[in-house]
């Protein structure tokens, strides 16, 4: 399954668009971080564009997957179809407000943070 996530999010990053398209050689980092911001009950969620993919790819592997054992052959190909639809325009809308945002990290708490603020929300450092 591991296989057929990195080859739908493949598909995925090259159907988005050309500007995402991996060259030859080169790596790129998957970006989930949660950080607990001080005095707030709620998590704090950072994920990049191929955060976003990765998700795409690996919902789109599993509603594959489970159509393949609970449909037949013919459903489970419109099924795929309509996923990988699905991935895409989730994709396409998530990932122009991913790339408007900038982010500075505190060098004290290494916590990412807005691209305009000036301090630290989590310890107030001053942000470079």
């Amino acid at each position: 399954m591991v296989q057929e996530i990195a080859k739908r999010f493949m598909r995925i990053r090259r159907d988005v668009s050309t500007s995402l398209a991996l060259q030859e050689g080169e790596r790129r980092d998957i970006i989930f971080r949660v950080s607990k911001l001080a005095g707030k009950q709620e998590a704090d969620l950072t994920i990049n564009e191929d955060g976003v993919l990765l998700l795409a790819a690996i919902t789109d592997t599993i509603v594959n997957y489970i159509g393949k054992l609970l449909f037949s052959e013919s459903f489970t190909k419109i099924l795929e179809q309509k996923s990988t639809e699905a991935a895409k325009r989730y994709v396409e809308q998530v990932i122009p407000t991913i790339q408007e945002q900038s982010f500075k990290r505190c060098k004290k708490c290494n916590l990412d943070n807005d691209g305009n603020a000036k301090f630290c929300k989590n310890c107030a450092n001053k942000l470079d």
